[in-house]
């Protein structure tokens, strides 16, 4: 059996370090007007805080469990409001193990959640035991008590984290199945299949770089069984090997196998798909038996290896790293309102990616550089910049253009032929439309072409699997995707380098 790798996550990391998915709360007061809460919520200049209550603040605090409220866990599994009335609780989440919050005595930090997202913390303060810092362009609130500090991520979520030698002794996490199933005075045997995923389930088809196709026409076979003491197995064709441990929580679920290798799943009302290389490539799509797979539609091999003949393959294969690739665009997303516009350039494994930030009446400018197996984050106001991370992954080198937004839902959607074509008016303008249904966990998305072939718009639906805050749709706007690449753009020696 392969190795369940996480390497790719890399990217994703690069490509959220320090955008607007850097942290989840924007608290606000109900009766002021959002353009004014948002305002506030993002001061330019970090707040003054006496140095006393920062330094007695100051540490690495770890994170500890999640404390869940009724309503939330009811809102998530959308239970119609049928749960008991509870006390919030401590809730087991062994899969944000290890991430932490740094706080500086000199009013920094550091927030790292994994690789998905990290970064620094611009500023914090203190204000009696109420804690607020910046990280990116979001502002997260919460409290620290006697070494312990709670953050609201959601409305009715906080995640807990405790500083060193912190007496926890009074924060008992349960499981969310235990939750549950006090929520809905049940056994916890009757909870609902999706906080329970025990049971054994069947592959019935691969997703492959987002193309998804029949496992019999792969000849592959595959079971999962998940057992109720959290131990299982699985197969794959005549190979076998157990499920040393598996968590669940709201997000999916968590499995090692004994060679120590894991990997992350989504489950869909009986539907596992297994994550096998961590960074959506191949996903395995697993059911229960009598479980509603009619939301899936697998293509025969046959398919697959035919190539699309939409005008999104024709843009997208068109493009060439080795001759150089230019990008112009802007993009919209619904959560905070926020504009980006985007300018890239990217030749024969050099990245550079200018963003440019507007939200709430914020602005700011980064550049995400990529060479020799370096990422850095630059800052062109003051040109600074840090090393962000490093990889010796071949596959990361040779596709680094994917960490882009535009290109890497170019490539995600170009490669699919389920999709329809049709005419339609956007501001007096008529655009010949490919219409690229929602598939698996890939949001539905329409892409707009011009008469002559160029692509101007394409909308992106909002993530299909729930995420801690609403993100809501994305919008770009293309400008210019050529091959005019400025390479002067990629000497960074007059940056001052931390």
């Amino acid at each position: 059996m392969k190795k369940l790798k996480r390497s790719m996550c890399i990217l994703l990391a690069l490509a959220l370090m320090f955008t607007l998915a850097a942290c989840g709360n924007q608290t606000a007061e109900p009766e002021k007007p959002a353009e004014e809460t948002a305002a506030e919520e993002i001061p330019a200049a970090a707040p003054e805080s006496p140095a006393s209550d920062l330094e007695q603040y100051a540490g690495e605090y770890t994170f500890l469990c999640g404390k869940l409220s009724a309503d939330y866990v009811d809102r998530m599994y959308e239970l119609g409001g049928g749960g008991k009335d509870i006390p919030d609780q401590y809730v087991a989440m062994p899969e944000m193990a290890g991430e932490t919050v740094t706080l500086n005595a000199d009013g920094t930090g550091y927030l790292d959640w994994g690789e998905n997202n990290q970064g620094l913390i611009d500023w914090w303060k203190m204000d009696g035991d109420t804690l607020e810092f910046q990280a990116g362009v979001s502002v997260v609130n919460g409290t620290i008590a006697d070494g312990l500090m709670t953050l609201t991520i959601d409305d009715g979520f906080s995640a807990c984290f405790a500083a060193a030698d912190t007496d926890t002794a009074n924060v008992e996490p349960i499981t969310l199945a235990e939750f549950s199933s006090m929520l809905l005075e049940q056994d916890p045997s009757s909870v609902p299949e999706e906080l329970t995923p025990e049971g054994e389930y069947e592959i019935f088809a691969v997703e492959v770089d987002g193309a998804l196709i029949y496992s019999d026409d792969l000849e592959l076979t595959s079971k999962i069984i998940l057992a109720a003491d959290g131990t299982g197995s699985m197969t794959q064709n005549d190979d076998a090997i157990d499920i040393t441990a598996w968590t669940s929580d709201e997000e999916g679920l968590s499995i090692t196998v004994s060679d120590g290798s894991s990997a992350g799943c989504k489950l869909h009302s009986g539907v596992l798909e297994l994550d096998i290389y961590g960074n959506g490539y191949m996903i395995y799509c697993y059911a229960k038996e009598g479980a509603d797979t009619s939301g899936y539609a697998p293509m025969t091999l046959e398919e697959y290896q035919s190539e699309p003949d939409s005008m999104l393959y024709a843009l997208y294969s068109g493009l060439d790293t080795s001759t150089g690739i230019h990008l112009n665009y802007d993009m919209h997303t619904d959560y905070l309102d926020a504009d980006m516009s985007y300018d890239v350039h990217g030749k024969d494994g050099v990245y550079y990616s200018l963003r440019t930030t507007l939200v709430s009446g914020f602005e700011n400018s980064l550049v995400t550089f990529f060479r020799d197996g370096t990422a850095y984050n630059l800052y062109p106001d003051d040109m600074t910049g840090i090393v962000a991370t490093t990889t010796t992954s071949s596959y990361i080198m040779d596709n680094i253009m994917l960490m882009d937004h535009l290109l890497s839902d170019l490539h995600s959607y170009g490669q699919r032929k389920d999709y329809t074509q049709e005419t339609r008016e956007l501001d007096g303008v008529s655009y010949t439309v490919e219409l690229f249904p929602e598939r698996g966990n890939t949001p539905e998305a329409a892409f707009y072409f011009k008469d002559d072939g160029q692509l101007a718009f394409c909308f992106k639906g909002a993530p299909v699997v729930e995420t801690a805050v609403e993100i809501g749709e994305t919008a770009y706007t293309i400008h210019t995707i050529d091959q005019a690449v400025n390479e002067d753009l990629f000497d960074i020696s007059g940056y001052t380098i931390r």
